[in-house]
Order: C-alpha cells, then structure tokens, then sequence
C-alpha cells in the first residue's frame, strides 16, 4: 500500500486514503458505507485551513472536555452567533436530549465558546458531532470578543433533522444540563449562565410542552439545584 504524506500541503489527499480511515473508523472500516461517505462529504464542504475557528454551545462549553477529541484547541474566549436560538431537541429515548441550535428571528444572538483547532483536528470534531451538520458562519453572524472578527473560517453545527424527530417529547439529562452550565459560567460568567437558563428551551413531560430550561427545572422540583449553585439569584 502506497502511504500518503501526511502535512497540511498533502492533508485533504490523506484523510481520503484508506490508510487514515482505518485509522479513524479501525480497520473493518467499509470504505463505501454511508457513515464514511457522508464524513468525506463534509470534508470537501469545509475550505481549507490551517486553523478552524468552532463556535461551541454544547458539551464543547466544557474546557476539560475538549481536549478529549482535540488536542490542538486553544485561544478559549467567548463570542456571539447572531439568528439562533438554543434548544434541547438532539437525542434518542433512554438518552435524554443534548443542545442544539436552530434559525430564529426571535433571539438575535447566542454567546459560545470560541475554540480554535489545528486543521489536524478537523476530522476529530466532524466525527464527534455526529448527530449534527457543520455550518459555515457567514462574517455577518458571528462576533469575537477578543478581536471583532477572525481571519479563518468559523464553524458550527446544527442538528440533523433525522435525529430532531426521533426526539420530540424527551427532555434533558441534569448532568449534561450541569456541564454545559458549569462551562458556561467559565466561558462567559453569570451573564452566560443567565442566557442558557433563560433563553434555552427544552420539552417537558409535565406541562407537554416547550418550556425555558430555568422554567423546567423548577417544574422537575429542582429549584434546589439553583439555589445550591447560586444560579437562581443571579
């Protein structure tokens, strides 16, 4: 087997040989099935760079958690995504729901976690939203805190309407409702803790409708958990 060079010059003609595909979905990988041909779609979707920009609002709110999957993050700092609001509508029955954003006229921006990555990790962050879509931001839609703006391109996903409609009518799990709070108030302090619990919203069983997570934790007799953090009097 000829073996691609590896560097940034050789990078996109890599991650399409068989011997990176292994590597990233192990050696029985099936090179035509859907799951490698929609990563390698989404590949060519995404410009070329040497650095990405990721506008996090999930689980990447968490800074010990990214390096997991992306050891070449760094340059954490909070930033703005314009015409979207954020929502529990990502999961399947038995897993609770995960955060997701979708367009809104209503909320005109969204604070985030800004992370940049090295293109190497790239694929690492692909595989790992894999129930979402990876957007492009337009410059017009986002706003770095530090800078104003950044030269290359900035990511972000949205969830795959497929997995959407698997879950209507499940509601969150507290421990993921306590990572992305707790990694919010590192990223952006109480004003950011302030925006999930206020502007987020999520279904509940009890009221059979969608309700903002501050609302929802209330109903689920969790104003306890407000307290205990100091959430619910800032």
């Amino acid at each position: 087997m000829i073996k691609v060079k590896n560097n940034y010059q050789n990078h996109r003609e890599y991650w399409k040989s068989k011997e990176y595909l292994e590597k990233l979905f192990g050696r029985n990988v099936n090179i035509k099935s859907s799951m490698v041909q929609n990563f390698l779609n989404t590949i060519d979707g995404i410009p070329k760079s040497e650095k990405y920009t990721i506008a996090a609002y999930g689980s990447l709110l968490n800074i010990s958690d990214i390096f997991r999957t992306m050891p070449t993050a760094d340059n954490f700092r909070a930033g703005i995504i314009r015409g979207y609001t954020r929502i529990f509508n990502i999961g399947r029955l038995g897993q609770g729901c995960y955060l997701n954003i979708q367009p809104s006229d209503y909320i005109n921006k969204l604070t985030c976690n800004f992370i940049d990555i090295s293109y190497e990790d790239l694929p690492e962050y692909i595989l790992r939203e894999g129930y979402y879509n990876i957007e492009i931001l337009d410059p017009s839609d986002y706003i770095d805190s530090i800078s104003g703006n950044v030269n290359n391109p900035v990511l972000t996903v949205v969830g795959d309407q497929s997995i959407i409609n698997q879950s209507i009518g499940i509601e969150p799990q507290l421990n993921y409702v306590h990572l992305c709070l707790t990694g919010m108030k590192d990223v952006a302090g109480w004003r950011g803790v302030q925006e999930i619990l206020n502007e987020t919203i999520c279904y509940s069983n009890r009221e059979n409708k969608y309700i903002t997570l501050k609302e929802w934790l209330k109903s689920m007799d969790l104003a306890q958990y407000l307290v205990t953090n100091n959430y619910s009097s800032r």
